[in-house]
């Protein structure tokens, strides 16, 4: 979408993916929506403490589960922010 001076339209969308006319149109809709500049705050600005974590959840139906390992699992990420003390 911003390789392009101006926007690539859904037609050009709709040929250069081989999808339909209306899924290009939903698509590129959806790709401007979330390309708009939203003047949000920093996660973790001035005295904010961010903390991670990871963990693996259940199982991805496409891949079979292994002895062991996480590979066939869903992949969780989450960050939480918080105030210093």
């Amino acid at each position: 979408m911003s390789s392009s001076k101006k926007e690539i339209s859904s037609h050009q969308l709709h040929r250069t993916l081989e999808i339909t006319y209306k899924s290009a149109w939903f698509l590129a809709n959806r790709i401007r929506e979330a390309m708009k500049e939203l003047n949000l705050e920093q996660l973790g600005g001035n005295d904010k403490i961010v903390e991670s974590d990871e963990t693996f959840i259940g199982n991805e139906k496409e891949k079979p589960a292994g002895p062991r390992g996480w590979n066939h699992k869903n992949k969780i990420l989450s960050l939480v922010e918080k105030k210093a003390k």
